[in-house]
């Protein structure tokens, strides 16, 4: 590549150009930013899109821009010409203020004698301002023994206890180990027998074992499960209503019927007998060619015992593998057993 050698028309400097920028006229970008005309260029550019007005400070004298925002506003050039201006009205005013308050209180601006209160030391002030401290270290001091001394009232601190009482909704209990008398909460009165860990460590009943309570990766057994479920289970479980639950719906929340369901997805490899859909939240377990209700009814027929639902997931017609199939939602909607549709086709 051929290069043109050049000097550059600020700092004099010689450089190389390639052959195709031979209108280049400084060695670097530096050098092209001081160039006159082009900062000329960029005033002339910056006039154009201001839209103020230029004023005369009335301090100095100075022209300054206003924008066009505070064109009627602006009177001083800086912060500092507004001080230099004000000041000498400003103390005028203040010399007036204190002339007419030493008359009416001629006590006003005489100094005295204080000594402190909390530390005994004597500093001088006017006595208009009123202080019995010297410092804010000793007016802390003194008001902090004040607040101690309140806060460490006996009348007050019954008082407060009693409100606190008055709040609580637990009861006091002994501690079977110390014998300490402690506060227990309301949840936790037929619960609570030591007042703390200690206690129940040293009576021997609770072990430290090290382990937290929290079995992490513990593998629960089917029978422990099985005992955790009857536990809450019916009656025994707080949000019992009596029993309201429908049939149908007991049953297909059984193990029975999801081993039942599981059976059938597998035989018809997840896919719709009809269409062919396979999308798993898709499909649905049809009872087929005996529908579902009509298994129950008929078994409801033979049997009118109370505790149907029981005798009802051992009866093997329901659980039969050959009286089912896979349908996606839209064909069990359209080709599934519907007690309505059967009754207008009748």
């Amino acid at each position: 590549m051929e290069k043109v050698k050049k000097i550059c028309a600020i700092c004099g400097k010689s450089f190389e150009a390639p052959h195709y920028r031979t209108k280049r006229q400084f060695c670097s970008r530096w050098c092209a930013r001081k160039n006159p005309i082009r900062i000329e260029n960029l005033r002339k550019a910056r006039k154009a899109q201001k839209r103020g007005i230029y004023k005369k400070c009335q301090c100095c004298g100075r022209i300054f821009y206003v924008i066009r925002s505070r064109a009627q506003i602006a009177k001083f050039c800086s912060s500092s010409c507004f001080q230099k201006y004000h000041t000498p009205y400003l103390l005028k005013v203040l010399s007036n203020y204190y002339e007419t308050k030493k008359k009416i209180y001629p006590d006003f601006a005489k100094k005295v004698n204080i000594q402190c209160k909390e530390c005994g030391k004597t500093f001088i002030v006017y006595k208009s301002e009123g202080r019995s401290f010297c410092s804010l270290k000793c007016y802390r001091k003194q008001s902090g023994e004040r607040l101690r001394i309140i806060r460490s009232n006996p009348i007050r601190l019954v008082k407060l206890r009693e409100v606190a009482n008055a709040r609580r909704k637990g009861a006091y209990k002994e501690c079977q180990h110390c014998g300490k008398r402690y506060y227990v909460p309301e949840y936790r009165i037929q619960t609570s027998s030591f007042c703390n860990i200690k206690c129940a460590l040293n009576s021997g009943i609770l072990r430290n074992t090290g382990k937290t309570r929290f079995k992490k990766g513990h593998i629960r057994s089917l029978k422990s499960i099985e005992k955790a479920r009857q536990a809450v289970l019916g009656e025994k479980n707080i949000n019992w209503k009596g029993g309201i639950t429908p049939l149908v719906e007991k049953i297909r929340k059984t193990p029975q019927y999801r081993a039942w369901r599981k059976k059938i997805y597998q035989r018809d490899g997840y896919r719709c007998v009809l269409c062919g859909e396979n999308t798993s939240n898709n499909l649905n377990a049809d009872h087929y060619p005996i529908p579902f209700s009509k298994i129950i009814d008929e078994f409801r027929d033979n049997n009118k015992d109370e505790n149907i639902f029981i005798k009802l997931i051992s009866y093997e017609p329901l659980w039969d593998v050959n009286n089912g199939r896979t349908l996606c939602k839209r064909c069990h909607e359209k080709h599934g057993w519907n007690y309505r549709r059967e009754l207008l086709r009748r």
